[in-house]
């Protein structure tokens, strides 16, 4: 369920784009994204509650105008009573077509997810949640 998370969260940061009505570009992206909200409500968010609570408490994004990006995600998961918090890590490629990104995480196993550019912001519906980042 992480790297499902994390690879949704990925994907809907680098789709963002500038206020402008033209198309976004690989420069026009670069630069650092932060999650803001999942499903309309402010970090820490809670993922799954069962068999333990799993939350994200925080997901920043590093988009390159060369095509790349890494990520940074913080999640807290707690489990019989214990709370562990654990910062996992990705990275992959992304291309842009007019207002729609494909991204590629480096993961094994991982697939080409989509997105679709809307100014400064992205909403992406994935796995029955909506993630939405903005560029910092």
């Amino acid at each position: 369920m992480r790297r499902l998370v994390s690879l949704a969260l990925v994907f809907a940061a680098l789709a963002c784009g500038d206020d402008d009505t033209t198309a976004p570009t690989q420069a026009s992206v670069a630069g650092t994204w932060s999650l803001q909200t999942v499903n309309g409500s402010p970090l820490p968010f809670t993922i799954a509650t069962t068999p333990a609570k799993l939350e994200i408490l925080s997901y920043v994004v590093n988009v390159s105008a060369n095509g790349t990006w890494t990520s940074s995600q913080q999640v807290r998961t707690t489990f019989g009573g214990s709370v562990t918090t654990n910062t996992n890590t990705d990275g992959g490629t992304y291309t842009l077509s007019g207002n729609n990104v494909a991204i590629t995480s480096n993961t094994a196993g991982s697939t080409v997810q989509a997105g679709v550019i809307a100014g400064n912001t992205l909403t992406l519906s994935q796995s029955g949640f909506i993630f939405v980042f903005t560029k910092q």
